[in-house]
């Protein structure tokens, strides 16, 4: 009788426990989602990162987010962690826009290049550009790149 009690306790808490894992982390992620063009255009297979901004109370805030741009340039952001849930971190984000590479086809070991459209510095290893993730999430993550 103790047995049937405590594998029915087991079940319970297994049953539970996915409730309890996406309770966990849920209330510091959001949806986050919008739309990159260049120069008023919309491109298809930019590269958008979100990276967490630390604090002095919370120096590690999580890990970062990434998107890829439609034909579109709609993008929809996901956490690039293991578990590539949908969403970014609540709070600052610094973000980066940059070209999709291409194999480099002089390069016998497949070295990437950069394609036709080049970003400017300033939307990804100089980038200034900041975002601020909120509770409810976001559809308007959206960023124009000038390149003149």
């Amino acid at each position: 009788m103790a047995s049937i009690a405590l594998r029915g306790a087991g079940i319970l808490l297994i049953a539970g426990l996915p409730h309890l894992i996406a309770g966990c982390g849920s209330g510091k992620i959001a949806p986050v989602s919008g739309r990159i063009t260049v120069d008023g255009q919309a491109v298809a297979n930019l590269l958008v990162t979100f990276q967490p901004q630390g604090s002095k109370d919370n120096p590690i805030p999580g890990p970062g987010s990434y998107g890829k741009t439609d034909e579109t340039g709609h993008y929809r952001l996901r956490l690039s962690d293991a578990g590539n849930q949908v969403g970014a971190m609540i709070g600052k984000h610094r973000v980066e826009i940059r070209a999709p590479l291409k194999a480099n086809p002089k390069d016998p070991e497949g070295a990437q290049v950069a394609g036709k459209l080049t970003i400017p510095r300033g939307y990804n290893a100089e980038s200034k550009l900041q975002f601020e993730v909120v509770a409810g999430g976001s559809t308007t993550a959206d960023f124009d790149v000038k390149t003149r």
